[in-house]
């Protein structure tokens, strides 16, 4: 509750629905804030050596090397400093802000696509297919990680949490991902991943100011204006998340179908395991094909119109044959 003049100012008044920060809190939070906000020296070196590491441990399919990058990447402080800049309308901190996302967003960019074209390897990786299909879960990912970044930032005893908050959201390996895209000139990779990276940015915005403003550092009088703005910009980029989330859902459900079932074509038991689906027409399914016989052209096809039947739709396979003895099955 307010203290001493405030109090009695108050006293006449309906009392505030969110506290009110401590003054100390206040300008600590601040300082810190406008201090994130302005590049560095280290702020460069940092976003250098993130993305060289990113994008080798993408190629390299290492998960443990992309969770490193995402440890060294220095985005998530001025990001929290623009929500903030946002937030309460202060127009130098969020143009102070986005200059530095700009940079490090370019620095990574360049960066990785300078490195892919040097690169003779054109294969796309688990960690790359990873981040080129975001959906709304990404998005509640975000919205998460943002409510811990805010928290973490203004409370000094849970300061210790940002790096896990850096490796939840992961917003160096997406922007690699579109450098790499650029480099590859194929424009649904770099598409794909900026997807990703706009859903962590404007996630995180969103809910590092609503976390601001209940913790109490603006009044919702003051908010109002940044929280509509942040709103907006995520609804934008709701739509095509909510797509790829129903998207998920049929692929899903035809995994489903597929992997629940022991095939009998020509004589031949036969089952699919690791099953992928990319939809479209026809739908397309790469899959590994057990069987105990090696199948022919017309035991394919045959088993290509089976599956076109099960499912109502046309069907492409792209299978890899296993081989096992009869007692498998």
């Amino acid at each position: 509750l307010p203290q001493q003049e405030s109090r009695i100012k108050y006293l006449g008044e309906t009392l505030p629905f969110f506290s009110h920060a401590l003054e100390s809190d206040f300008k600590d939070l601040f300082l810190a804030l406008k201090e994130s906000a302005h590049i560095s020296g280290t702020y460069i070196l940092l976003m250098v050596l993130s993305t060289l590491l990113a994008t080798l441990g993408l190629f390299l399919n290492s998960p443990s090397v992309v969770i490193g990058a995402m440890v060294l990447a220095p985005l998530m402080a001025p990001i929290i400093s623009l929500s903030m800049g946002i937030l309460r309308s202060n127009n130098d901190l969020s143009r102070q802000s986005f200059s530095t996302l700009f940079i490090g967003m370019l620095i990574a960019l360049t960066l990785s696509a300078l490195m892919t074209a040097a690169l003779p390897f054109q294969d796309i990786t688990n960690e790359i297919e990873g981040r080129l299909h975001p959906s709304a879960l990404d998005l509640l990912v975000a919205v998460l990680s943002g409510i811990a970044g805010a928290f973490a930032n203004a409370r000094e005893n849970i300061a210790k949490s940002l790096p896990g908050v850096a490796i939840a959201v992961a917003l160096v390996p997406p922007l690699c991902v579109s450098g790499i895209g650029i480099g590859w000139w194929n424009f649904e990779v770099f598409l794909g991943a900026m997807l990703l990276f706009l859903t962590n940015l404007t996630g995180i915005i969103l809910a590092a100011g609503l976390s601001f403003m209940v913790i109490g550092f603006a009044p919702f009088s003051r908010a109002k204006k940044g929280i509509i703005l942040s709103l907006f910009m995520v609804s934008i980029i709701s739509v095509p998340l909510f797509l790829s989330f129903f998207n998920m859902q049929e692929i899903a459900h035809v995994k489903k179908q597929l992997s629940s079932h022991h095939y009998q074509v020509a004589g031949q038991k036969q089952r699919l395991k690791n099953i992928k689906v990319r939809l479209g027409q026809p739908l397309k399914i790469s899959a590994d094909l057990i069987s105990h016989k090696i199948p022919d052209n017309k035991i394919l096809n045959q088993f290509e119109q089976y599956l076109a039947n099960q499912l109502g739709q046309a069907v492409a396979i792209d299978f890899s044959v296993h081989l096992v003895t009869e007692s498998y099955f």
